[in-house]
């Protein structure tokens, strides 16, 4: 028998959460992200399988499989690469467990929840800027930004004490393992971050824009916490902001 934690990450499952994720894919595909057609591709495959691809997922759900297995059986049933089929694994998965977390908060009284995002380089520019925002738990929808997506969400009762852990680079980008403070944002973060890491996470016209003084690093999102597109911030820096 499925426990509540099941039913409701179940009922998460869905197909249209998944559309909403994946158009993330197709408005960056114009920075150098994967191309808008191959996303809406991968969707159109997925959509012609999907129950099938739904109850693949939810058979590992309830068998404890990792993502990696999973992916295995999801590749079975559509004609998707194996890479394919573990991003749409780990994003649909990732969402649904968000999503039944924020329902289960609501459950037990809690109002808020803070978004955790994993603090490396390899994780986006948006969620290092929403890491540490408090949001509702209504929103539970709204926290996987984007395939392959690896941030969460925490139950909020007080700023959280002790340490976090995350990684630290030298000059030369090497990473090793470090403990922050556990106050210490995705933005803080992200602001100290080497410029060789900082390219890769904001791409390299976007710090060269900041190194020349034309755009400030707080200017590179707008209100939503989405990054502003660069030709947008070119055109406001040639004209003096």
């Amino acid at each position: 028998m499925d426990t509540p934690y099941e039913k409701i990450i179940t009922k998460a499952l869905t197909y249209d959460n998944l559309v909403q994720i994946m158009r993330v894919m197709i408005r960056r595909a114009g920075e150098g992200g994967p191309k808008a057609g191959e996303a809406r591709n991968l969707l159109k495959i997925v959509k012609a399988r999907w129950p099938e691809v739904r109850q693949a997922l939810i058979n590992g759900l309830r068998q404890g499989q990792n993502p990696k297995v999973i992916a295995r059986e999801v590749k079975k049933v559509t004609t998707l690469s194996a890479n394919a089929a573990e991003t749409i694994t780990r994003t649909t998965i990732m969402n649904a467990s968000n999503m039944a977390h924020s329902v289960i908060y609501a459950q037990a009284g809690i109002k808020k929840m803070r978004i955790i995002a994993a603090l490396d380089a390899d994780t986006c520019a948006e969620f290092l800027y929403r890491d540490g925002n408090v949001i509702s738990v209504r929103r539970g929808a709204d926290v996987t930004l984007h395939p392959n997506c690896r941030c969460t969400i925490a139950p909020v009762v007080d700023w959280p004490e002790g340490e976090r852990s995350g990684k630290e680079y030298d000059d030369e980008g090497h990473a090793k393992s470090k403990l922050f403070p556990a106050d210490t944002t995705g933005k803080e973060y992200l602001r100290n971050l080497p410029q060789e890491q900082q390219e890769k996470v904001l791409g390299y016209d976007r710090v060269r824009l900041m190194n020349a003084g034309e755009v400030k690093f707080d200017d590179l999102w707008n209100t939503k916490g989405e990054l502003i597109p660069l030709k947008t911030l070119s055109e406001t820096s040639q004209h003096g902001g």
